[in-house]
């Protein structure tokens, strides 16, 4: 027999042997429609969507006729194109399934959810064109996978995805769009992990306009791993929080931290934020239009990895927190990037690695054991080296670096070795006398083959008595050497300082004065057959002068 809708099969006289087919859930069409067998023996509960109970009798229950292991929505009445809540409907199709788990399939169209949807383990949901207004949860659940081709709009203040509890585990979300509110009073994410245990993937997903933060790994055991993402105009794009064992790669941070974005207050305005984390790696990633900073906000922080991004913002470390130190980083193959803190009394421990990074920020820190800060450039804007420690057997290496120096660098280890670097000044008017680098501690310091160009103020400043310094084959121009330490300092010649000539008027050459090497006197009583001036040739007082040319 054939009939119009759900509420019909329910008034419907049984049979055991006909075949029920209804049009429609509620209306010939709707999608809800199907063919339903009569079992007289059945007492389970009406679940109005596949095991459906008669008005006509006490015993036995409609079944649906379907594949096992995939449920459509629109069975339990889900509707498209009507501002009513569709949860329940929605929550009465993944309970359906059966404890094994299975597929909640949801048709193209746009769903009302103001209630928001509740998800099982073992869940699959398919949703290719569907558009869900609201958001949806997971308690203590594991093996859920959310395909590609969904659309989440967010329309109260809850977290548009949340996932939760120490079990947990194994959650993959792929290939879907989430819309955020910019401009509300709400406060959450567009994908939330929180207190959950281990092995969640996001990748391929669209995340835009979150209030608070894009992607959030808060408290997990770790091994998440976030994917070849587009976050765009959030509040802050990526959060990992009291997390280890994630990796960030291929996504794309666009416009990320630039403003409040609304009026709901929170902390975080960064394209990354992460806090008390470890065995972190960002990777590939693109940073576009983003004007923050990435922010390490509570400490202590171990073991990250920054490699092969474009874009790279500076990381600033926040003294959050009563551990106040982050450890052992790497920044390699960056177009980007550098280290610094927003202020001082923050440690950082171990070991550290700043590599052919180029458009890099410079580094700030403190505290190491070991430093290399090898191959990076900056030639158009500020790259400062400040690397001081303290630590018996800490060794700071600075070497083939071409950069301009904004204030001053300051190095300070047990080994210091600063080699084969180029530099040149970007002056600031509150350290005029400090431009190039100063050399604190008693340790051992090589500066060998360094080059420099259009620095005034001192050059190399060694500042502790007791340090064994070795310098050789520096090509310095225009630049003095200040020596406050070791008395057995090198001779300058070995410096190999070149200073700018001065250049006189005179009617003859100099007699008396004192003249540097490559001072030039021009003839202010030129005449036919005298020289046209005359340039210093050894300095001394007067010095030796050559003529130039005759006129």
């Amino acid at each position: 027999m054939t009939l119009e809708n759900m509420a019909a099969l329910k008034a419907a006289t049984t049979s055991t042997t006909e075949i029920a087919t209804i049009k429609g859930y509620h209306t010939a069409g709707d999608g809800g429609g199907g063919d339903f067998y009569w079992d007289s023996s059945a007492t389970e509960a009406d679940n109005q969507g596949t095991i459906i109970e008669s008005t006509t009798t006490g015993t036995g229950r409609w079944k649906r006729i379907y594949p096992e292991g995939s449920i459509n929505v629109k069975w339990f009445g889900a509707q498209t194109g009507t501002l009513t809540d569709q949860s329940a409907a929605f929550n009465k199709a993944i309970q359906a399934l059966s404890a094994s788990g299975g597929e909640l399939f949801i048709p193209a169209g746009a769903y009302e959810l103001y209630g928001g949807i509740t998800l099982v383990s073992n869940l699959t949901i398919n949703g290719p064109g569907a558009i869900l207004k609201g958001n949806m949860a997971g308690i203590d659940v594991h093996h859920v996978v959310i395909r590609p081709g969904l659309t989440m709009q967010q329309n109260n203040g809850s977290h548009v995805i949340f996932f939760n509890g120490a079990q947990t585990s194994s959650i993959r979300i792929s290939g879907i769009n989430i819309e955020g509110k910019l401009n509300t009073g709400f406060s959450s994410d567009g994908i939330l992990f929180y207190q959950c245990g281990k092995e969640f993937w996001v990748e391929d997903c669209r995340i835009s306009g979150i209030n608070r933060i894009g992607i959030t790994v808060d408290t997990c055991a770790g091994e998440a791993y976030i994917q070849n993402n587009n976050v765009s105009t959030c509040r802050n794009g990526i959060h990992i929080e009291g997390s280890s064992d994630v990796i960030c790669s291929g996504n794309i941070l666009d416009d990320c931290g630039n403003s409040s974005y609304g009026s709901a207050v929170h902390p975080y305005f960064s394209p990354i934020v992460f806090s008390h984390a470890n065995n972190l790696r960002f990777t590939a990633n693109t940073f576009r239009n983003n004007t923050r900073t990435i922010d390490i906000q509570i400490c202590p922080c171990d073991n990250v990895t920054f490699s092969d991004n474009i874009g790279l913002p500076s990381v600033v470390t926040h003294s959050i927190g009563s551990s106040i130190y982050v450890s052992n980083m790497t920044f390699r193959n960056n177009t980007g990037g550098g280290l610094i803190p927003d202020q001082d009394g923050i440690d950082f421990r171990g070991r550290f690695i700043f590599e052919n990074n180029s458009q890099f920020g410079g580094i700030n820190i403190s505290g190491f054991q070991h430093v290399l800060v090898k191959n990076n450039t900056n030639t158009t804007a500020p790259f400062d080296i400040r690397a001081l420690s303290t630590l018996a057997n800490s060794y700071l290496e600075v070497t083939g670096n071409v950069h301009t120096c904004q204030y001053y660098g300051v190095l300070q280890s047990d080994i210091v070795l600063f080699c084969n670097n180029s530099f040149s000044a970007s002056y600031h008017s509150g350290y005029p006398g400090y431009v190039g680098y100063r050399f604190y501690g008693p340790g051992k310091v090589v500066a060998r083959d360094n080059r420099s160009s259009g620095i005034t103020g001192y050059h190399f400043w060694f500042d502790d008595p007791n340090a064994d310094i070795t310098v050789d084959n520096n090509t310095l121009l225009g630049i003095t050497v200040m020596n406050t330490g070791n008395p057995a300092y090198p001779a300058t010649a070995d410096l190999h300082i070149k200073q700018k000539p001065d250049i006189y008027q005179m009617s003859a050459a100099p007699t008396s004065g004192t003249f540097k090497r490559d001072d030039i006197v021009f003839n202010t009583a030129p005449s036919a057959g005298s020289p046209s001036g005359w340039v210093c040739t050894a300095a001394g007082t007067p010095g030796t002068w050559s003529a130039l040319s005759t006129l």
